[in-house]
Order: structure tokens, then sequence, then C-alpha cells
């Protein structure tokens, strides 16, 4: 598989130019604090309720979500929150499509949980959820 295209074009963000393909639209949840931006990739964007996740596309929010993630948030929900995570990631067992994506890496989720065995619990729950630790800077 091909790197992800880039929005970069001098330094600056510069939408994307691919004329064949299909208009996308994606819907944000009323409840996302802090909306990813969109611009660069020349989608529609539209803030909407999902039962589900953070983000879908327009038209198939029932059959597929992104649930965003800070690492802060992540540390919650494997903790206090963990019940309220495991119910959404239940409504997302039920999707064609479901992604929890986490601004972050488990290096940088040790730095939050460096005391022995609960940090090995934490990563342990974090694998048998199927994450994949994709490269990424720790913020």
């Amino acid at each position: 598989m091909g790197a992800f295209p880039t929005c970069k074009k001098g330094g600056k963000i510069a939408p994307l130019e691919q004329p064949d393909a299909p208009a996308l639209s994606i819907v944000y949840d009323t409840r996302e604090q802090r909306p990813y931006d969109f611009a660069c990739f020349g989608t529609e964007v539209e803030r909407g309720t999902l039962a589900t996740g953070d983000y879908s596309l327009t038209g198939h929010e029932q059959r597929a979500a992104i649930e965003r993630k800070s690492l802060d948030d992540l540390v919650g929900c494997l903790t206090v929150g963990r019940a309220r995570f495991e119910r959404e990631l239940d409504r997302g067992r039920t999707l064609n499509l479901f992604a929890v994506v986490v601004g972050g890496n488990t290096t940088c989720l040790e730095q939050y949980l460096p005391f022995g065995s609960l940090q090995t619990v934490r990563l342990g729950t974090i694998s048998r959820l199927g994450a994949e630790d994709l490269p990424s800077p720790c913020l």
C-alpha cells in the first residue's frame, strides 16, 4: 500500500487534486469538541448526530464510523471510563467499518503509564482490541 497523500504543498496546506474521485461528505458528531479539519482533502464537512463514533461518511452513518481519541482520552477510557468505552466498542462492532484512531503510539502511552503491571494490562487491552502501532510523535 502506498503512502497516504499529503496536503502540504510548499509547506502550506493545499487541496488535493483528484478530478476522477467521487465527492465525499464527512459528518462529525455534535459532541466532537475539536473536529479535525478536512479542508485539505477537498471534501464537504457537516456537523450531525452520530450514534457511534466521532466521524462518518454522509449517508453511511449506520455502516462506518471513526472514533478519535487523544492519549489523555484513551487513558481515561481504559481506566475510569472503561464501561462507557466498551459500550462504544460494542456499538462499533455492529458496523461494517469501525476504527479507533489515537493521536500517539504505545511508546507515548508508556510515558502515561510508567507503573509496572498496570502498564502491561493497559497495553494488553489495546493489543486485544486489535490496535496497530503506527509511527506517530508523542505530543
